[in-house]
């Protein structure tokens, strides 16, 4: 798909409705065009899934099949040099889905993935960054990319921040059954999202932006039955599938906190608004 192709359609307020383009502490891209680029230099993490196995220093598989929304260990696997996370239906007849978290987490930097879904409701493909301190939504989120809808036909970046959940996002259309590089750019003052090279959001108001704790990046193919991910339906394939090519992490130049491990085995985030 061609960059011209990624339209927008709309941001959206903390309420979930639509919100203007003007919006303060909204920037669309062009707007900012006057900062002077970052030199980000060589990533410090590159993870090309190569091999048969997740490498478990890197990074923590989820096994909550019990919990909402239910992950399972078995849902993820790493095949002819990709992840895949899978939703469907385990042996013992319930439907789960697959997520892993980084094991490293850094205050701001780049982050960046190459991805794609099968198509299917009830699987919402999403990658994002956690706060290591798990305090959510105290301590933020940063959702590069959500894919909820089952035709894959459309996409968000959202961002949330704060105790009360300050939370905004933006959506735009795109077949995410191809492939797509997306990342962000967080940094003290602002946070910016890319699809396939092209600035597509820049967030500005401080109130939504991050800053009390180290984040991670996480993949997940989250199952879904919400007001934005349809239930599972019969249309819906046995199996729905995220595939995920490459990680790459990158470190904020001069930033004085350096990257942490996890100390803990992180939780499985839920993503929710």
């Amino acid at each position: 798909m061609s960059l011209g192709m990624i339209l927008l359609i709309t941001a959206t307020s903390a309420t979930g409705q639509p919100a203007s383009a003007t919006a303060k502490g909204l920037l669309l891209q062009g707007e900012d065009t006057a900062a002077k680029p970052i030199k980000w230099g060589k990533p410090i993490l590159v993870e090309n899934f190569s091999g048969t196995k997740i490498n478990t220093k890197s990074w923590y598989v989820y096994d909550s099949p019990n919990a909402t929304p239910p992950r399972s260990k078995g849902a993820v696997r790493v095949r002819n040099g990709k992840v895949e996370l899978t939703g469907g239906f385990n042996a013992g007849g319930k439907d789960v889905s697959g997520g892993m978290a980084m094991r490293l987490n850094q205050m701001y930097g780049r982050w960046e993935a190459r991805f794609r879904s099968e198509r299917g409701a009830g699987y919402s493909p999403v990658i994002l960054l956690w706060p290591k301190t798990e305090r959510w939504p105290a301590d933020g989120e940063i959702d590069i990319i959500e894919v909820p809808w089952s035709a894959r036909d459309k996409a968000m970046h959202y961002i949330h921040n704060g105790p009360k959940n300050t939370k905004r996002g933006h959506t735009f259309k795109g077949d995410f059954t191809r492939w797509h590089t997306v990342a962000v750019e967080w940094l003290p003052t602002k946070v910016t999202y890319w699809v396939d090279g092209k600035k597509s959001w820049v967030v500005t108001d401080p109130k939504l932006i991050p800053k009390t704790s180290h984040m991670h990046l996480t993949l997940q193919n989250d199952w879904g039955c919400n007001m934005w991910a349809p239930c599972r339906n019969a249309q819906t394939p046995d199996h729905v599938t995220m595939y995920v090519d490459w990680v790459k992490v990158y470190r904020l130049p001069g930033s004085e906190r350096k990257p942490e491990p996890s100390s803990i085995d992180p939780t499985t985030p839920l993503s929710t608004r």
